[in-house]
């Protein structure tokens, strides 16, 4: 039986776009589990810094949708917008690109839509900031409510 990723790759090889219900928490706030429809296609013009991209995970079993956050020649750094960690992949590793969705049921061209195009640029020069306040601020804040519900 074909993985996730056989199966896109070769439906790629024959249609202009494919149509995905969103799965997993690494693209939030972007996407939202079970309740977001991607459409990709195939890469056909170079990838850049910003390009959401279809990739399979190690295992070439699933597929990944993450964000590139820097390319050197062929070389792709690759973050969901979600995670904290990076992962390192090569441009020909790419299914596909992310070429619109649908956000409860609103249509978005990521190549037309100013709102994905300033989201992209906050996603991409945040992290830093997001970063920290995921690791030192949250928690901090967390332990002081619990404190006084205890109270």
């Amino acid at each position: 039986m074909p993985s996730d990723f056989e199966r896109a790759a070769e439906e790629l090889l024959f249609t202009e776009e494919l149509s995905f219900l969103t799965r997993g928490r690494s693209m939030r706030p972007l996407f939202r589990e079970h309740r977001d429809i991607i459409n990709i296609k195939t890469v056909t013009e170079p990838l850049k810094k910003g390009d959401v991209v279809l990739y399979p995970d190690n295992g070439g079993i699933n597929l990944v949708l993450h964000r590139i956050i820097k390319v050197n020649g062929d070389d792709l750094i690759i973050r969901g917008d979600n995670n904290y960690f990076r992962e390192y992949r090569k441009a020909d590793e790419m299914v596909g690109i992310m070429s619109s969705f649908y956000r409860e049921g609103i249509f978005c061209d990521v190549k037309k839509s100013k709102k994905y195009k300033l989201y992209t640029f906050w996603i991409l020069n945040s992290y830093y900031i997001r970063a920290v306040w995921v690791t030192f601020f949250l928690p901090a804040i967390k332990k002081i409510i619990r404190i006084f519900k205890h109270t």
